[in-house]
């Protein structure tokens, strides 16, 4: 199991544009930072723009900024935004009916693992991030 880029990649967008809340970024500069292909963050931007993460601006001065505070944005909007929901199994979800759920101490696993998971990410933000990243930043030097 593993994360694709979109979500990598997004959270990774999000904290750049928490770092920086002066002015917009430009989806170019977002590429060149990141080593993302152009049109890949164009991409992800409008994931992000349509899910209310980020607000798009127009003009010789645009580009992108997050649509509220980084610790007021987790995680696991940013994921649901661009890999969708995560579900561990195809039968943690709802939608699914299988006729082993109610007798599945796998389901049970899976159920319970995709909750888990979920509330990490729920219960981290963007902000979080940014502060683990200055912590280590600093560490580092």
């Amino acid at each position: 199991m593993r994360m694709s880029t979109k979500g990598h990649h997004a959270t990774r967008i999000m904290m750049m544009l928490a770092r920086d809340t002066s002015r917009p970024v430009s989806k170019g500069e977002i590429g060149e930072t990141e080593g993302i292909p152009p049109g890949y963050v164009q991409q992800l931007m409008i994931r992000l723009t349509d899910a209310g993460l980020v607000r798009s601006h127009r003009g010789r001065a645009g580009g992108f900024t997050l649509s509220r505070s980084a610790d007021a944005i987790s995680v696991q909007e940013v994921l649901n935004a661009t890999e969708g929901v995560f579900e561990l199994a195809p039968c943690v979800d709802l939608r699914v009916v299988c006729p082993r759920t109610e007798c599945c101490a796998a389901h049970l696993l899976w159920g319970e693992a995709t909750e888990m998971v979920n509330s990490l990410f729920q219960r981290t933000s963007i902000g979080d991030l940014i502060a683990t990243s200055q912590r280590l930043e600093k560490q580092a030097s």
